[in-house]
């Protein structure tokens, strides 16, 4: 399908401009499709989000975010549109003239497409490497470093990682599966509290490694290492595993384990008590009992939601989207799955978190009512219940501002599993934005001792920058995520560093690097700023896009959050009213952890704000350059 100098080829799930790939996220890409094929009418919203959504919550923000992508990708223009044409509170509709290529047949329909096809997650940055690199800024901030091993490996083995598992299926997408198996193998054997068990994202970064096994124990400060494989062949799967001591290679153990899919969570449990016994670990009742407990899944269940799982790993905003869906077909195919409701309700929040213009007060209340209800399925059903609790206090901190509910539920976390990392994070989380620097710092550094490598690294580490005011430690920490992944979230963050130290150069490079314009063309930015500095920039992007919210949707916070680095402060307090009726996520760090917010300090409609939330206003300094006029 062609139009003007692009093309649409549904084989590939392409779109192309004068034979050159224009990349697109998969959701944009099937939204954009679908416009085209049916460009003889205005295609409702409610159509386009039940056809490709599903059943997964999302409203009006989620689409209109979707079309802007469309928009940018073909250089349209929201209001002389050349391409998708808007119909006010009814729907989109494709106006350009289309051209059918006769040589490609016209591909499945939307509702068939397969988003998770190896070929297509090329165009996306994997998040997992996002994590890997966002950790190593934290330990940066912190200046953490890991427990070495000494050269010589005792007898005992008190501490052990699972490498990745290979997928021996013959199918490379039959990748997720392998790396949920070892998330999963890795999830039982951390049942075992007097053994220490890397998570799996600890271990990522040896996937299909050549370094020693020796090398690879002491990186991870081991006293054994676990490798293996994952075959899986219709309603069967074997996993083979063996057992090497990490000092000298030695081979102590290998065993086959087969079994059908709907045994996969026993046969799991299984590989972890032969471990513990080759490896003499003692389990203790309540240890043996977890291990013991049999738990039949429904194999369609469980393919979803390790589909789920590799999908959050993988990207922000529309790899949630995308989790969420398979999270919720998960359990509308076994409602007993506690796992999948516990993932739902992170998933649920991240899109909640990373939607781009969550504008409508209506879209938040449904994702935190999905994410509030199966957070409390998971815990009742007792599984995953430390991400359940995190996901619960994330709900209580950021929507209900319920600080002491927040920090019940963070430690309940803790109390439930110390071995898991997830509490630590929600609490550094909450004492940012209290202000509380040292506990924040605290929790921070045990999360990392646990979990070096987790997403709440990247999020809390430069939340822990700006409440202290230690921007170039923070700044040094995400350059150094920088060397390791190239994604929007980075040059996000960088944008955000550069402009509160004044480094004005590198922020305008950062800015349209991490394709945060939105709406606003990149090319008429550069004029402002080439025309009138920096200032101006800032001056004209706030000024952009709230003209744009008139007839688009635009965070009310994200136009607050301009408007008070342009020093524009009735706007800034205008617009935060519309993001405090909405309960905005980020509202909760205006008062102690955002420098740009922090601004706003000497106007007393702040300190109304800051007793609206509950939060008292911390005695620290959050420097900002000035913006120049």
């Amino acid at each position: 399908m062609r139009f003007e100098d692009f093309e649409l080829d549904p084989k590939l799930q392409e779109l192309r401009r004068r034979g050159m790939q224009v990349p697109m996220e998969p959701r944009p890409y099937e939204l954009l499709r679908y416009l085209v094929e049916h460009r003889d009418r205005v295609v409702p919203k409610e159509e386009l989000l039940s056809r490709l959504w599903g059943d997964v919550v999302v409203g009006d923000a989620s689409l209109s975010s979707a079309v802007r992508e469309i928009r940018v990708a073909l250089g349209d223009d929201a209001r002389h549109p050349r391409f998708v044409e808007t119909h006010w509170r009814r729907g989109y509709r494709f106006i350009a003239r289309v051209e059918q290529d006769r040589g490609h047949s016209k591909g499945p329909k939307p509702a068939e497409v397969d988003t998770n096809d190896a070929s297509k997650d090329t165009r996306r940055f994997g998040r997992w490497a996002l994590w890997a690199a966002a950790a190593v800024g934290v330990l940066a901030v912190l200046t953490f470093e890991g427990t070495k091993r000494s050269s010589e490996s005792p007898p005992e083995i008190r501490s052990i990682a699972v490498l990745p598992l290979q997928n021996l299926s013959g199918d490379t997408s039959q990748d997720y599966f392998a790396a949920g198996v070892t998330e999963d193998l890795i999830g039982a054997l951390s049942r075992i509290r007097s053994l220490r068990v890397p998570s799996h994202r600890s271990v990522l970064r040896f996937d299909g490694t050549n370094e020693p096994l020796a090398e690879v124990a002491e990186q991870l400060g081991v006293d054994a290492l676990i490798a293996g494989s994952v075959r899986r062949e219709g309603p069967r799967v074997r996993i083979t595993v063996q057992l090497v001591r990490g000092a000298t290679d030695e081979h102590i153990w290998s065993e086959n384990y087969d079994d059908d899919m709907e045994s996969i969570l026993d046969l799991q449990s299984g590989v972890a008590r032969a471990i513990a016994q080759k490896v003499r670990v003692s389990l203790s009742e309540a240890e043996s009992a977890a291990l013991s407990r049999t738990r039949s899944v429904v194999p369609e269940a469980y393919d979803a939601y390790l589909l789920g799982r590799h999908e959050i790993n993988r990207s922000a905003y529309w790899g949630a989207i995308t989790a969420a869906g398979e999270f919720s077909r998960a359990v509308r195919i076994d409602p007993e799955f506690g796992a999948a409701h516990a993932w739902m309700s992170f998933a649920s929040l991240n899109v909640r978190r990373d939607a781009p213009p969550i504008a409508q007060t209506a879209d938040s209340e449904k994702l935190v009512a999905k994410a509030r209800e199966a957070a409390r399925a998971a815990i009742r059903l007792e599984e995953e219940v430390p991400i359940a609790l995190l996901s619960q206090g994330l709900i209580q901190l950021t929507y209900d501002w319920n600080w002491r509910a927040a920090e019940e539920s963070f430690r309940r976390a803790i109390e439930y599993d110390p071995r898991s990392s997830a509490g630590y994070w929600g609490l550094a989380q909450l004492y940012a934005a209290l202000g509380a620097a040292k506990e924040a710092r605290a929790a921070v550094r045990q999360g990392l001792e646990l979990e070096p490598l987790f997403l709440a690294a990247t999020l809390v580490g430069h939340r822990m920058a700006f409440a202290t005011g230690k921007y170039a430690q923070g700044l040094a920490g995400v350059r150094s995520a920088r060397k390791l992944a190239e994604t929007a979230e980075i040059h996000r963050t960088l944008w955000r560093f550069y402009d509160v130290i004044g480094d004005y150069d590198r922020a305008i490079e950062a800015w349209q690097e991490g394709s945060l314009s939105g709406g606003i063309d990149p090319e008429s930015a550069l004029a402002a700023y080439r025309a009138g500095g920096y200032g101006a920039f800032i001056r004209f992007a706030a000024d952009h896009e709230e003209r744009r919210d008139r007839y688009e949707e635009v965070s009310p916070y994200w136009i607050a959050y301009l408007h008070a680095r342009a020093g524009n402060v009735d706007r800034a307090f205008q617009y935060l009213e519309i993001a405090f009726d909405e309960r905005a996520p980020d509202l909760v760090f205006i008062v102690n952890a955002d420098p740009v917010m922090g601004s706003l300090r000497s106007d007393p409609r702040f300190a109304r704000y800051a007793e609206r939330l509950g939060i008292p206003i911390a005695a620290v300094d959050l420097p900002l350059a000035p913006l120049p006029r």
